[in-house]
């Protein structure tokens, strides 16, 4: 679920409880479309920080930090949090800081310390929220959206009758057209009216010298749409999307032209320059932010 937000809305949040003991012990995943980031604060606190100065060697270290709170607002009332490391006493219902737990009880028995977040993100350069991977291609996304608008329309709106009467010499007797309609819901349907005949009747016009009245049934079955529209479009649109996550055609549910051995070549791909690499920065984040 955590791998889902950050890639769908470029943001991922973790609720980090701890014991008695002041260790951190579970975490809890929480939605990011209903957290909200406030502005960093303007004096930093200082911040007591393990550092790994080996592979088995660790120092703590204080180092000011300019930190930001974090609110929930999904259903209920708006909830807190500060960021993880935090030392201060933040309040969970208003998000205010105390001195200490005491002074926060004693505003309001009934609130409590906030607990703490993890933020993890696809970095954004001008904004403090992550942006997903797909974001350079928006408009693709877009399009391919609009363009299975178009062809869903087409069903209810768009559509060509496949036969015109056409009469020349006169006009068609006001009984022939409801006649058509009639014959075309109920008279075509079932094997025992496979031979059945249309009869129209049509009236020459009242004219001098008007040439006898003539109908002609011509087909519009090549006006009709055979296939979606923009497809090609739409088959350009995916690859620009899964070129975003540098995911090779096969990885991403389409196995057309594709055998074993290019199958493994873009398996092996993927795993060496798309996975491990994620794997890494995520192991990192774990290794040096919350094992040490």
């Amino acid at each position: 679920r955590t791998r889902q937000d950050l890639e769908v809305t470029g943001n991922a949040y973790w609720e980090v409880l701890r014991n008695g003991a002041g260790q951190i012990a579970r975490f809890v995943f929480v939605p990011s479309y209903s957290v909200r980031l406030l502005p960093r604060d303007e004096m930093p606190v200082q911040v007591r920080e393990r550092v790994r100065t080996s592979a088995i060697g660790l120092e703590e270290a204080t180092a000011p930090r300019r930190l930001r709170r974090y609110v929930q607002v999904e259903g209920g009332p708006p909830v807190y949090f500060r960021q993880l490391g935090d030392p201060r006493v933040v309040s969970r219902k208003t998000g205010r800081v105390f001195a200490t737990r005491d002074a926060l009880q004693a505003a309001d028995p009934t609130d409590d310390t906030a607990t703490e977040m993890l933020h993890l993100l696809v970095p954004a350069p001008a904004s403090p929220y992550g942006v997903p991977r797909w974001i350079g291609a928006l408009l693709s996304v877009l399009g391919s959206r609009e363009m299975e608008e178009v062809n869903l329309a087409y069903f209810s709106n768009k559509s060509v009758p496949p036969l015109a009467v056409l009469v020349s010499g006169g006009r068609l007797a006001d009984s022939s057209a409801t006649r058509v309609e009639r014959f075309v819901d109920e008279q075509i349907k079932g094997k025992k009216n496979f031979h059945k005949l249309l009869i129209l009747e049509a009236e020459t016009g009242s004219g001098a010298g008007e040439a006898r009245a003539k109908i002609e049934l011509k087909p519009l079955t090549d006006a009709q749409q055979k296939d979606g529209l923009f497809q090609m479009y739409d088959e350009r649109n995916i690859d620009k999307v899964g070129a975003t996550f540098r995911l090779p055609r096969i990885l991403r549910g389409d196995g057309r032209e594709s055998n074993r051995s290019t199958a493994d070549a873009a398996l092996r791909f993927a795993e060496e320059q798309v996975f491990q690499p994620e794997c890494d920065e995520f192991d990192h984040t774990m290794n040096q932010l919350l094992l040490n």
